[in-house]
């Protein structure tokens, strides 16, 4: 398609520089000038919204209000957002990365499906690296926008295809990231997905919860183990905390309890624990009997 064009590189600064400076009345004028034909069919409008995403917020020259406003000229022009530029990365990626929640918010209009679009070098999702920058408005953004998707399917088949649960090219998902960076306000936003899966685990056979115990993350162990046990979803309580990585370890026996900095607080989640699955077994529930769906139900478990 670009060939079809003459590519002009005074056209090209000039949306490039109106971009980056967060001029949105500059950036319109410019497609006007020259076509929004051209603004979206030649590379031009893309490496304008891919620049201010990228960089216009990191300068400190924009702010997250006129990175929007430009974006928002550029994609009611028709700019795709899920290009991917020699990075690996896209607008949409970058806006997640970088926090930008509004922005965020426009480009799941996009019909790409952007919640399953990923970095092409490490497969991270959206998901993943808002995450990874603990940017937790973000987080919630696409959660209200995975939950809405997933809403009409069948239960077991909406767990499969959630995007919050998508690994990366290690198979850690967003919750994986969350927990080994001891990131609590995104490890409870994501555990209020509904259909978020805690048993999934990556190419190590580790679950999140193996990640929060092995860095002793103890308050985000706790929330995920309450996610199961204060829920509907009680009976996987047993599954989760006896799931064995490929060492052969559960995630309790990752816990460093013999490093005296943190044997108080490791000693007192293994008591949490053991209360809540007192009150689990007490309460009846039986492992299997819950509606959580195993990874290998999901087809999600690593080769």
């Amino acid at each position: 398609m670009d060939g079809h064009f003459r590519l002009d590189p005074a056209a090209n600064d000039l949306l490039a520089v109106a971009a980056m400076l967060g001029r949105p009345a500059a950036v319109a004028a410019v497609a006007t000038v020259v076509g929004h034909n051209y603004v979206v069919q030649s590379p031009a409008g893309w490496a304008a919204m891919n620049a201010v995403c990228r960089q216009g917020f990191l300068s400190g020259v924009v702010t997250a209000e006129e990175v929007g406003a430009v974006v928002h000229v550029l994609y009611r022009a028709g700019v795709n957002p899920l290009r991917y530029d020699d990075q690996g990365m896209s607008p949409f990626l970058y806006s997640c990365g970088h926090g930008l929640a509004e922005v965020v918010g426009m480009f799941l209009q996009h019909s790409g499906d952007p919640l399953r679009h990923a970095d092409s070098r490490t497969s991270m999702t959206g998901f993943s690296l808002a995450v990874l920058y603990e940017h937790t408005e973000v987080v919630r953004v696409l959660i209200r926008k995975d939950v809405a998707l997933s809403i009409a399917r069948v239960r077991r088949d909406a767990v499969r295809h959630a995007a919050v649960n998508i690994g990366d090219f290690q198979g850690r998902t967003p919750l994986h990231h969350a927990a080994t960076l001891n990131a609590i306000d995104c490890v409870q936003a994501l555990l209020q997905h509904r259909y978020i899966s805690v048993l999934l685990v990556d190419h190590r056979g580790r679950t999140a919860l193996h990640d929060a115990c092995a860095n002793a993350h103890c308050a985000v162990a706790l929330a995920i183990v309450r996610s199961i046990a204060e829920s509907p979803r009680a009976g996987s309580l047993h599954a989760l905390l006896s799931s064995q990585d490929k060492h052969a370890f559960t995630p309790r026996q990752l816990l460093p309890t013999d490093d005296p900095a943190r044997e108080a607080e490791c000693m007192q989640l293994l008591c949490d624990i053991a209360r809540l699955e007192a009150a689990v077994s007490t309460s009846g529930s039986r492992p299997g009997s819950s509606e959580e769906v195993s990874p290998e139900a999901m087809g999600l478990s690593p080769a």
